[in-house]
């Protein structure tokens, strides 16, 4: 018979009354106390309890000395145990039919606990050698032991009746109690969680000899049967848990809770538990995509009402043994880790501003990233280029053989105007010129075994024609003004306008940027000029100057054509 004494909030004694003798452990009792609780032992364990019996079922063969000698203490209990069930024939007893076995007559051993599965970083404390070793996949572990994770490192373990607990990263768990009892499938477990967190799943009771309880230094969480998370700081002052399926008794300072299934629980050092807290739903990952071709996997999801953050985690198994990746983010946009190709599933739950987890969603997804495209150079996302025969360049990956190179105008690429799937150059230009509008392109890589990668992300960009200079109208002048006029562009354009001397434009005597069709100016003196105007596209983009043309200023007098020649004849100048 095992009896569970709790003595304050952080420590309890464990008396263990059956044909093994008494044996106590975990706490210090003064001599009175002890000498009142074993007469009390002692008076409860007199005679058999209907409430601590283990009923076993009789298979074919089954008699009363081969289960004395495989279950309970001694080969002596046969008789008892004829008696205590009115066995008339003990040789031949009916299939199927079931017996009474009183549990502190069944024989306590001790029991293990298996290494399922490591990710990361992580080592064990031999409790006999002190010893401390990497924690490896398939190690056994025994009462006393402890683990401990390095952070980014998770350790799944599994004890003798199948139950199965995730230790997450930065966690230390010491492994106080593994007994069980013979064959039956009861267990007696006991955990003590110092720091970090554990999500665990415990099989369903096989007899009332079973316990499962998990220690923090401010609460005990006894379970069976149930899917539930226990966390506790690094301080010690705090613990939480979280019930996912099922139900947990939580303790603390000599008073317990009920946790009932989606539903936590807050137990702060020498308190009591808190009462039940709902746990936050699980998030909506509907729109997460079956298949990810990038990586750095990233993602984003809708917002959940009243989570503060939210925690991500990646494992390639369905159970979630070896946990891959997991992080917390203050915000539901996720970015993961540079996944190799596989299958992978993904759990997301929100955390609420107490620091409990809440309910899971759970997503399967393929990653399919490699080989991995190139990086696009030119044309740049978005830019507006105005040669009619693009120049196309991108990046070389590591094993690259060739290219597939695709050209759609804006939308989508089910119909490429150019689809190249053997191109090896990292770049390319086309053959024809392409009319101006909206074109978006991509590539993908061909490595060196023939595998052809996913696309890089689409490049849109816009092919607009390089503006021309405009057609100039004869110049009106007039006595005192210069009227020039040239033929309206798109709206938003502007023109730069220059009059020269020559026909170099070296002797420039006007150069003028204005956003109107036309110019008008003092007139000039007389003489021979040059006029030349160029269009400036809304994006600034400055076009070539149009053909230059030449006109003639005339004087508005020739007197002076006549009196200064004759001055200089008759010597006045």
């Amino acid at each position: 018979m095992v009896l569970i004494l709790k003595v304050g909030s952080k420590e309890a004694s464990y008396l263990d009354v059956g044909g093994n003798g008494l044996k106590m452990t975990r706490g210090i009792w003064s001599t009175r106390f002890y000498c009142i609780f074993l007469v009390m032992c002692m008076t409860m364990t007199a005679r058999p309890s209907a409430a601590q019996d283990w009923q076993y079922t009789v298979r074919p063969g089954d008699n009363l000395w081969d289960i004395s000698e495989k279950y309970l203490l001694g080969m002596g209990y046969w008789k008892p145990l004829q008696e205590m069930n009115n066995i008339e024939r003990p040789r031949n007893m009916e299939p199927g039919s079931t017996i009474r076995i009183p549990v502190r007559w069944l024989r306590l051993q001790p029991a293990s606990v298996r290494v399922l599965a490591v990710a990361g970083e992580a080592t064990a404390i031999d409790a006999d050698t002190e010893e401390t070793v990497p924690v490896e996949t398939g190690m056994m572990l025994s009462s006393g032991d402890i683990i401990e994770t390095e952070s980014e490192s998770s350790v799944t373990v599994e004890f003798a009746d199948g139950s199965q607990f995730l230790i997450q990263e930065n966690s230390e768990i010491e492994f106080d109690t593994l007994s069980a009892y013979s064959d039956s499938g009861m267990v007696d477990t006991r955990m003590r969680l110092q720091r970090g967190r554990l999500d665990g799943e415990t099989a369903p009771s096989r007899g009332p000899g079973t316990a499962f309880e998990v220690w923090t230094p401010a609460s005990i969480s006894a379970v069976r049967g149930t899917e539930y998370r226990v966390a506790t700081e690094a301080d010690g002052q705090t613990s939480l848990t979280e019930v996912l399926r099922g139900e947990v008794r939580v303790e603390g300072s000599g008073r317990s809770q009920l946790i009932p299934e989606s539903f936590g629980s807050i137990t702060a050092a020498g308190e009591p538990p808190s009462p039940p807290i709902p746990l936050l739903p699980a998030p909506n990952l509907t729109g997460l995509p079956s298949t990810i071709d990038r990586v750095p996997l990233r993602f984003s999801l809708p917002p959940l009402e009243g989570a503060v953050a939210y925690r991500l985690q990646i494992a390639a198994d369905l159970e979630f043994n070896a946990v891959l990746f997991d992080r917390i983010f203050t915000e539901p946009r996720f970015v993961g880790p540079n996944a190799p190709d596989g299958t992978y599933l993904w759990r997301v739950r929100g955390i609420d501003d107490n620091g409990l987890e809440g309910l899971d969603a759970y997503s399967r997804f393929v990653v399919d990233a490699r080989p991995e495209p190139p990086f696009p150079i030119r044309p740049n996302e978005g830019e507006t280029i105005r040669q009619p025969r693009p120049d196309f360049g991108w990046t070389e990956p590591e094993d690259a053989r060739s290219y597939r190179f695709q050209l759609a105008a804006e939308g989508d690429f089910s119909a490429p105007l150019i689809n190249l799937t053997d191109h090896s150059a990292t770049s390319f230009n086309p053959d024809s010129d392409l009319t101006p509008g909206s074109y978006q392109w991509r590539v993908a890589t061909n490595d060196v075994a023939g595998e052809e990668g996913p696309f890089s992300d689409p490049q849109p960009f816009l092919l607009r024609p390089a503006p021309v200079g405009p057609e100039i109208e004869e110049p009106a002048i007039d006595p005192d003004m210069l009227v020039l006029r040239w033929r309206a562009g798109l709206p938003g354009q502007t023109y730069q306008v220059q009059l020269a001397r020559d026909a170099n434009f070296s002797e420039i005597v006007l150069d003028r940027t204005i956003e109107e069709a036309r110019l008008e100016t003092r007139r000039p003196i007389a003489g021979r000029y040059y006029l030349r105007v160029r269009t400036i596209d809304v994006d600034g983009y400055v076009g070539e100057f149009g053909p230059a043309q030449q006109f003639e200023v005339r004087p508005t007098s020739y007197w002076p054509l006549v009196i200064v020649p004759l001055m200089l004849l008759l010597g006045f100048l």
